[in-house]
């Protein structure tokens, strides 16, 4: 590779960096309405535990609430005539999540190095709540390989560690777009 190159190359990985840091695609808006989380129809045949969807979805309304990353966070699944409201300044959010792996315990205490981890992944799709245009999408995926516990951890603590990264990862995604 030469030095052309290199410079090409380089210049290509600042300039995705600088976009990536200027988009604030959320910064108009003062309020979020987050309507209840969906799984992709094939992980709701197949193996995502019931009713998790609004575990992730709860505990992304609870972190938005508390760290205030808006001035209104409003759950549509505690008051269903938010999602009416054509308000200016409002995005409407919601999220699907379409990837799960429950995990491999046996895995991840006798290969570990990631071998067996749990994980989830997510898509949230931002809306204006008045044009109904699309206006952000974020995806995240949280694992959990039981790093640092020597029997490899539980199908609940998998579960529930792989979800509290997801909610992380989206939070910090939500505040950079702000």
């Amino acid at each position: 590779m030469g030095v052309k190159n290199i410079a090409i190359f380089v210049f290509l990985i600042l300039a995705s960096l600088f976009a990536a840091a200027a988009d604030k695609s959320l910064s108009p808006y003062h309020t979020l309405i987050l309507q209840p989380f969906t799984v992709d129809p094939e992980l709701a045949k197949a193996k995502f535990p019931p009713d998790y969807e609004n575990v992730l979805e709860r505990t992304l309304f609870a972190r938005l609430l508390s760290e205030r990353v808006f001035e209104t966070v409003t759950d549509a699944s505690l008051d269903p005539n938010a999602l009416q409201t054509k308000a200016s300044a409002t995005l409407i959010a919601s999220g699907e999540v379409v990837d799960y792996y429950k995990g491999n315990r046996a895995a991840r205490v006798i290969i570990n190095y990631g071998a067996g981890a749990a994980r989830i992944k997510i898509v949230v799709t931002f809306r204006d709540a008045e044009t109904g245009k699309e206006v952000l999408r974020l995806e995240h995926e949280g694992s959990y390989a039981g790093f640092g516990n020597i029997t490899g951890g539980s199908a609940e603590k998998a579960r529930t560690e792989s979800a509290r990264k997801v909610v992380d990862g989206l939070v910090k995604k939500i505040r950079a777009a702000r």
